[in-house]
């Protein structure tokens, strides 16, 4: 799932993924904070584009529409939907967070049923 967020301080956004496995919990719509795996869509860039993505999402950020949307679409296509694409199972879900790691969270639930399969 990806989950655009407000600030509670301002016109800043941030856009979270998450992953969420159907056979640890019956929930339809999970929370994007109850997952088993998290991470924000910016955490997984070079500083550079981390910046200017973070800038995208603040409209208190002077920047032509045309160019926040493609910052925006960029960063939610390529570590948003691109690593999202590659959760196709609860395996290569925990390998996505593995090879992304630090930056994103997994439940200790998650990795318990890891270690017990």
């Amino acid at each position: 799932m990806l989950n655009l967020q407000k600030s509670s301080w301002g016109s800043q956004f941030y856009m979270n993924a998450a992953v969420w496995f159907k056979r640890l919990g019956a929930e339809r719509r999970p929370k994007e904070y109850n997952c088993h795996i998290r991470w924000r869509v910016n955490s997984q860039m070079e500083d550079n584009q981390a910046k200017a993505f973070t800038q995208a999402l603040n409209l208190e950020y002077a920047l032509p529409g045309d160019q926040r949307q493609s910052l925006v679409r960029n960063g939610v296509d390529t570590y948003g939907f691109g690593l999202l694409a590659r959760c196709e199972s609860e395996r290569t879900a925990l390998q996505v967070a593995d090879e992304c790691a630090p930056s994103v969270l997994v439940t200790l639930e998650a990795r318990r049923q890891e270690k017990a399969n």
